[in-house]
């Protein structure tokens, strides 16, 4: 008898804008027949480094920078105890169709605990300009490009990026940067 395992990862929303994990693990069992054999899956892709390209869903994303700490602008203020860090992001559409993506909405940041933290689309940056908010048109070969910020504890050593993207049918595809200190 072969015993197959799953297991999913899912983030449940925390009130300070922080995402922590949550794992729910289910295990069934199966008899292989004699044309069956036990299912196999390839690992994900190894995160890339901060400087790479990622193509997701024929969008290449490029995580080309990070500034940490990173000084906001006026009227943009921390919540105590935060720091905020930068993400200079680049998509380009590699694809031969338009496309509309909301990247910003799509970005996480990992601590080494796991713990999400979103991107604040509504800071205002000091000296870099903003990646566009929302939905962003793209024809081939057009690229968007500006800085995101997240705000995060001020002890918390970021490790991944995350930028998820939905595709066709809600299909979910990511790309995903290490970042080492």
């Amino acid at each position: 008898m072969v015993a197959a395992l799953s297991v999913g990862v899912a983030l449940s929303s925390c009130s300070s804008g922080a995402h922590a994990p949550t794992h729910s693990t289910s295990t069934t069992e199966s008899s292989p027949t004699a044309s069956q054999s036990p299912a196999t899956t390839s690992p994900p892709p190894a995160p890339a480094a901060v400087g790479q390209g990622v193509t997701v869903q024929g969008i290449s994303l490029t995580l080309s920078k990070i500034a940490d700490p990173l000084q906001l602008g006026p009227n943009t203020e921390l919540n105590p105890g935060q720091r905020a860090i930068g993400l200079d992001v680049i998509a380009t559409n590699t694809g031969a169709q338009a496309q509309s993506q909301d990247v910003s909405d799509g970005l996480s940041v990992f601590n080494t605990h796991g713990v999400a933290y979103e991107a604040n689309t509504a800071a205002k940056l000091n000296g870099v300009p903003n990646f566009p908010s929302g939905s962003v048109d793209m024809k081939p070969g057009e690229s968007v490009s500006g800085w995101l910020e997240v705000q995060l504890p001020t002890s918390d050593a970021v490790s991944t990026v995350v930028i998820t993207l939905v595709g066709p049918s809600s299909q979910n595809d990511s790309a995903t940067w290490a970042v080492t200190s």
